[in-house]
């Protein structure tokens, strides 16, 4: 396999914890395999007679206290790349959603993954909703009477706005809560955003699964454990990684929804499992890279590289 000129539009750099950002691991994966690594940011991007460019710095990386160097940026046509990665973390924002209009005009030339369209069209909280047999009691409204209706019907539920991310916002709510109708004056803005209210899973107090997904294939997969005193497992909020199997339920939803993720471009996803429901589905930046390959053996980076380089000669 002749080497490969690989683009990660991302946050900056300099800002990345080695120990455990997946794109580190997808750059050092590819660099290993003995490809090129092309950093730059999403504001970086732009169009230009007739082709999208970027304006961008060759990088490598390693395992020390200082873990990258930079080239010289230079501008160059994306359809000179191989790949690009699009691992900008949210938010979810219009300045995100414009960079993914210049990659799709990029689409027809190189590679771009995840899939332009698909990164707009699949809101990691709520694209779950496709699979309605799979997800915990759902409401999706504005309406304030009706979010609380299904607060009281549930008795306990949990709330969470659809554009947050690494559980931001996340609230277990009780019917008896005396704080339930300010909380949902606040989340909606009275009325005018509407939220999700979700039935409460009991097995959450043991964590959720992240199940790292590659073209619709389940590649690695560990849970997440809430620390003590805390409802969530994301990781950022102080959640540990911890090794675990997934059972026959876990690879059926993974199937069922690995089926779509193949249909919609959307080349490596992560999804979170609880019981035996289907909770999110991690589309923009998702990660647990480094936490799977130290659990497991297995290395996504790798695997998510032989992928790319298997799509770029057929």
């Amino acid at each position: 396999m002749r080497a490969l000129n690989i683009a990660y539009v991302m946050d900056p750099i300099a800002a990345v914890n080695i120990k455990k950002d997946s794109t580190f691991a997808m750059m050092e994966a590819a660099q290993a395999r003995g490809h090129h690594n092309f950093y730059l940011h999403p504001e970086q991007l732009y169009y230009r007679d007739g082709r999208v460019h970027g304006l961008m710095q060759p990088v490598t990386v390693q395992r020390e206290d200082v873990f990258y160097q930079l080239g010289e940026t230079a501008s160059q046509p994306l359809a000179q790349l191989d790949a690009v990665l699009m691992r900008k973390d949210p938010p979810f924002n219009m300045p995100y959603i414009y960079s993914t209009y210049l990659l799709e005009q990029a689409m027809h030339e190189t590679l771009v993954l995840n899939h332009p369209v698909s990164l707009r069209n699949a809101n990691e909280k709520l694209y779950a909703l496709n699979f309605p047999d799979l997800i915990p009691r759902t409401i999706v409204a504005c309406d304030r009477g009706m979010l609380r209706a299904f607060v009281l019907s549930e008795g306990r539920a949990i709330l969470k706005p659809i554009d947050a991310k690494g559980g931001e916002g996340v609230f277990v709510i009780k019917e008896q809560d005396s704080n339930l109708n300010a909380l949902l004056d606040l989340m909606t803005h009275e009325g005018q955003v509407p939220i999700i209210a979700q039935q409460y899973i009991p097995e959450a107090a043991e964590g959720d699964k992240r199940v790292l997904m590659i073209d619709g294939e389940v590649v690695s997969a560990f849970r997440r454990v809430p620390a003590a005193g805390e409802h969530r497992a994301n990781l950022n909020a102080g959640g540990q990684a911890v090794a675990c199997d997934l059972s026959e339920r876990d690879l059926q939803i993974s199937r069922a929804v690995g089926a779509s993720l193949h249909r919609d471009g959307l080349a490596f996803v992560g999804l979170d499992l609880i019981g035996d429901y289907l909770i999110e589905v991690n589309v923009t930046s998702p990660t647990g890279i480094q936490e799977a390959k130290k659990l497991t053996g297995v290395d996504t980076a790798e695997r998510l590289m032989q992928w790319i380089e298997s799509k770029v000669a057929a």
